[in-house]
């Protein structure tokens, strides 16, 4: 038996969209994780984190996440979000 679940608020619910790498504040209140896009290959074509805030049991994407990682995210891949008890 498995307890793997859907975060709702999280997923894009889009086909090929896949979240991973997340990573929540010490605090437990912010989840960083990666929105990626696959097309049947082992590598994303593209990843990039974004942040969701917690809402009682559920996270919900910030309107303004992609503002906050825009100096992060480009057209590279990025994932594996390291964030630090300073969320820095």
């Amino acid at each position: 038996m498995s307890s793997v679940q859907l975060v709702e608020g999280v997923s894009r619910k889009q086909m090929g969209q896949v979240n991973f790498d997340a990573e929540i504040s010490a605090d437990g209140q912010t989840l960083y994780a990666v929105d990626g896009e696959f097309s049947g290959g082992a590598i994303p074509k593209t990843a990039n984190i974004f942040v969701a805030r917690r809402i009682g049991e559920r996270f919900e994407r910030l309107p303004n996440s992609d503002a906050i990682m825009a100096h992060i995210n480009t057209r590279d891949l990025e994932y594996a979000p390291a964030i630090s008890a300073d969320e820095l």
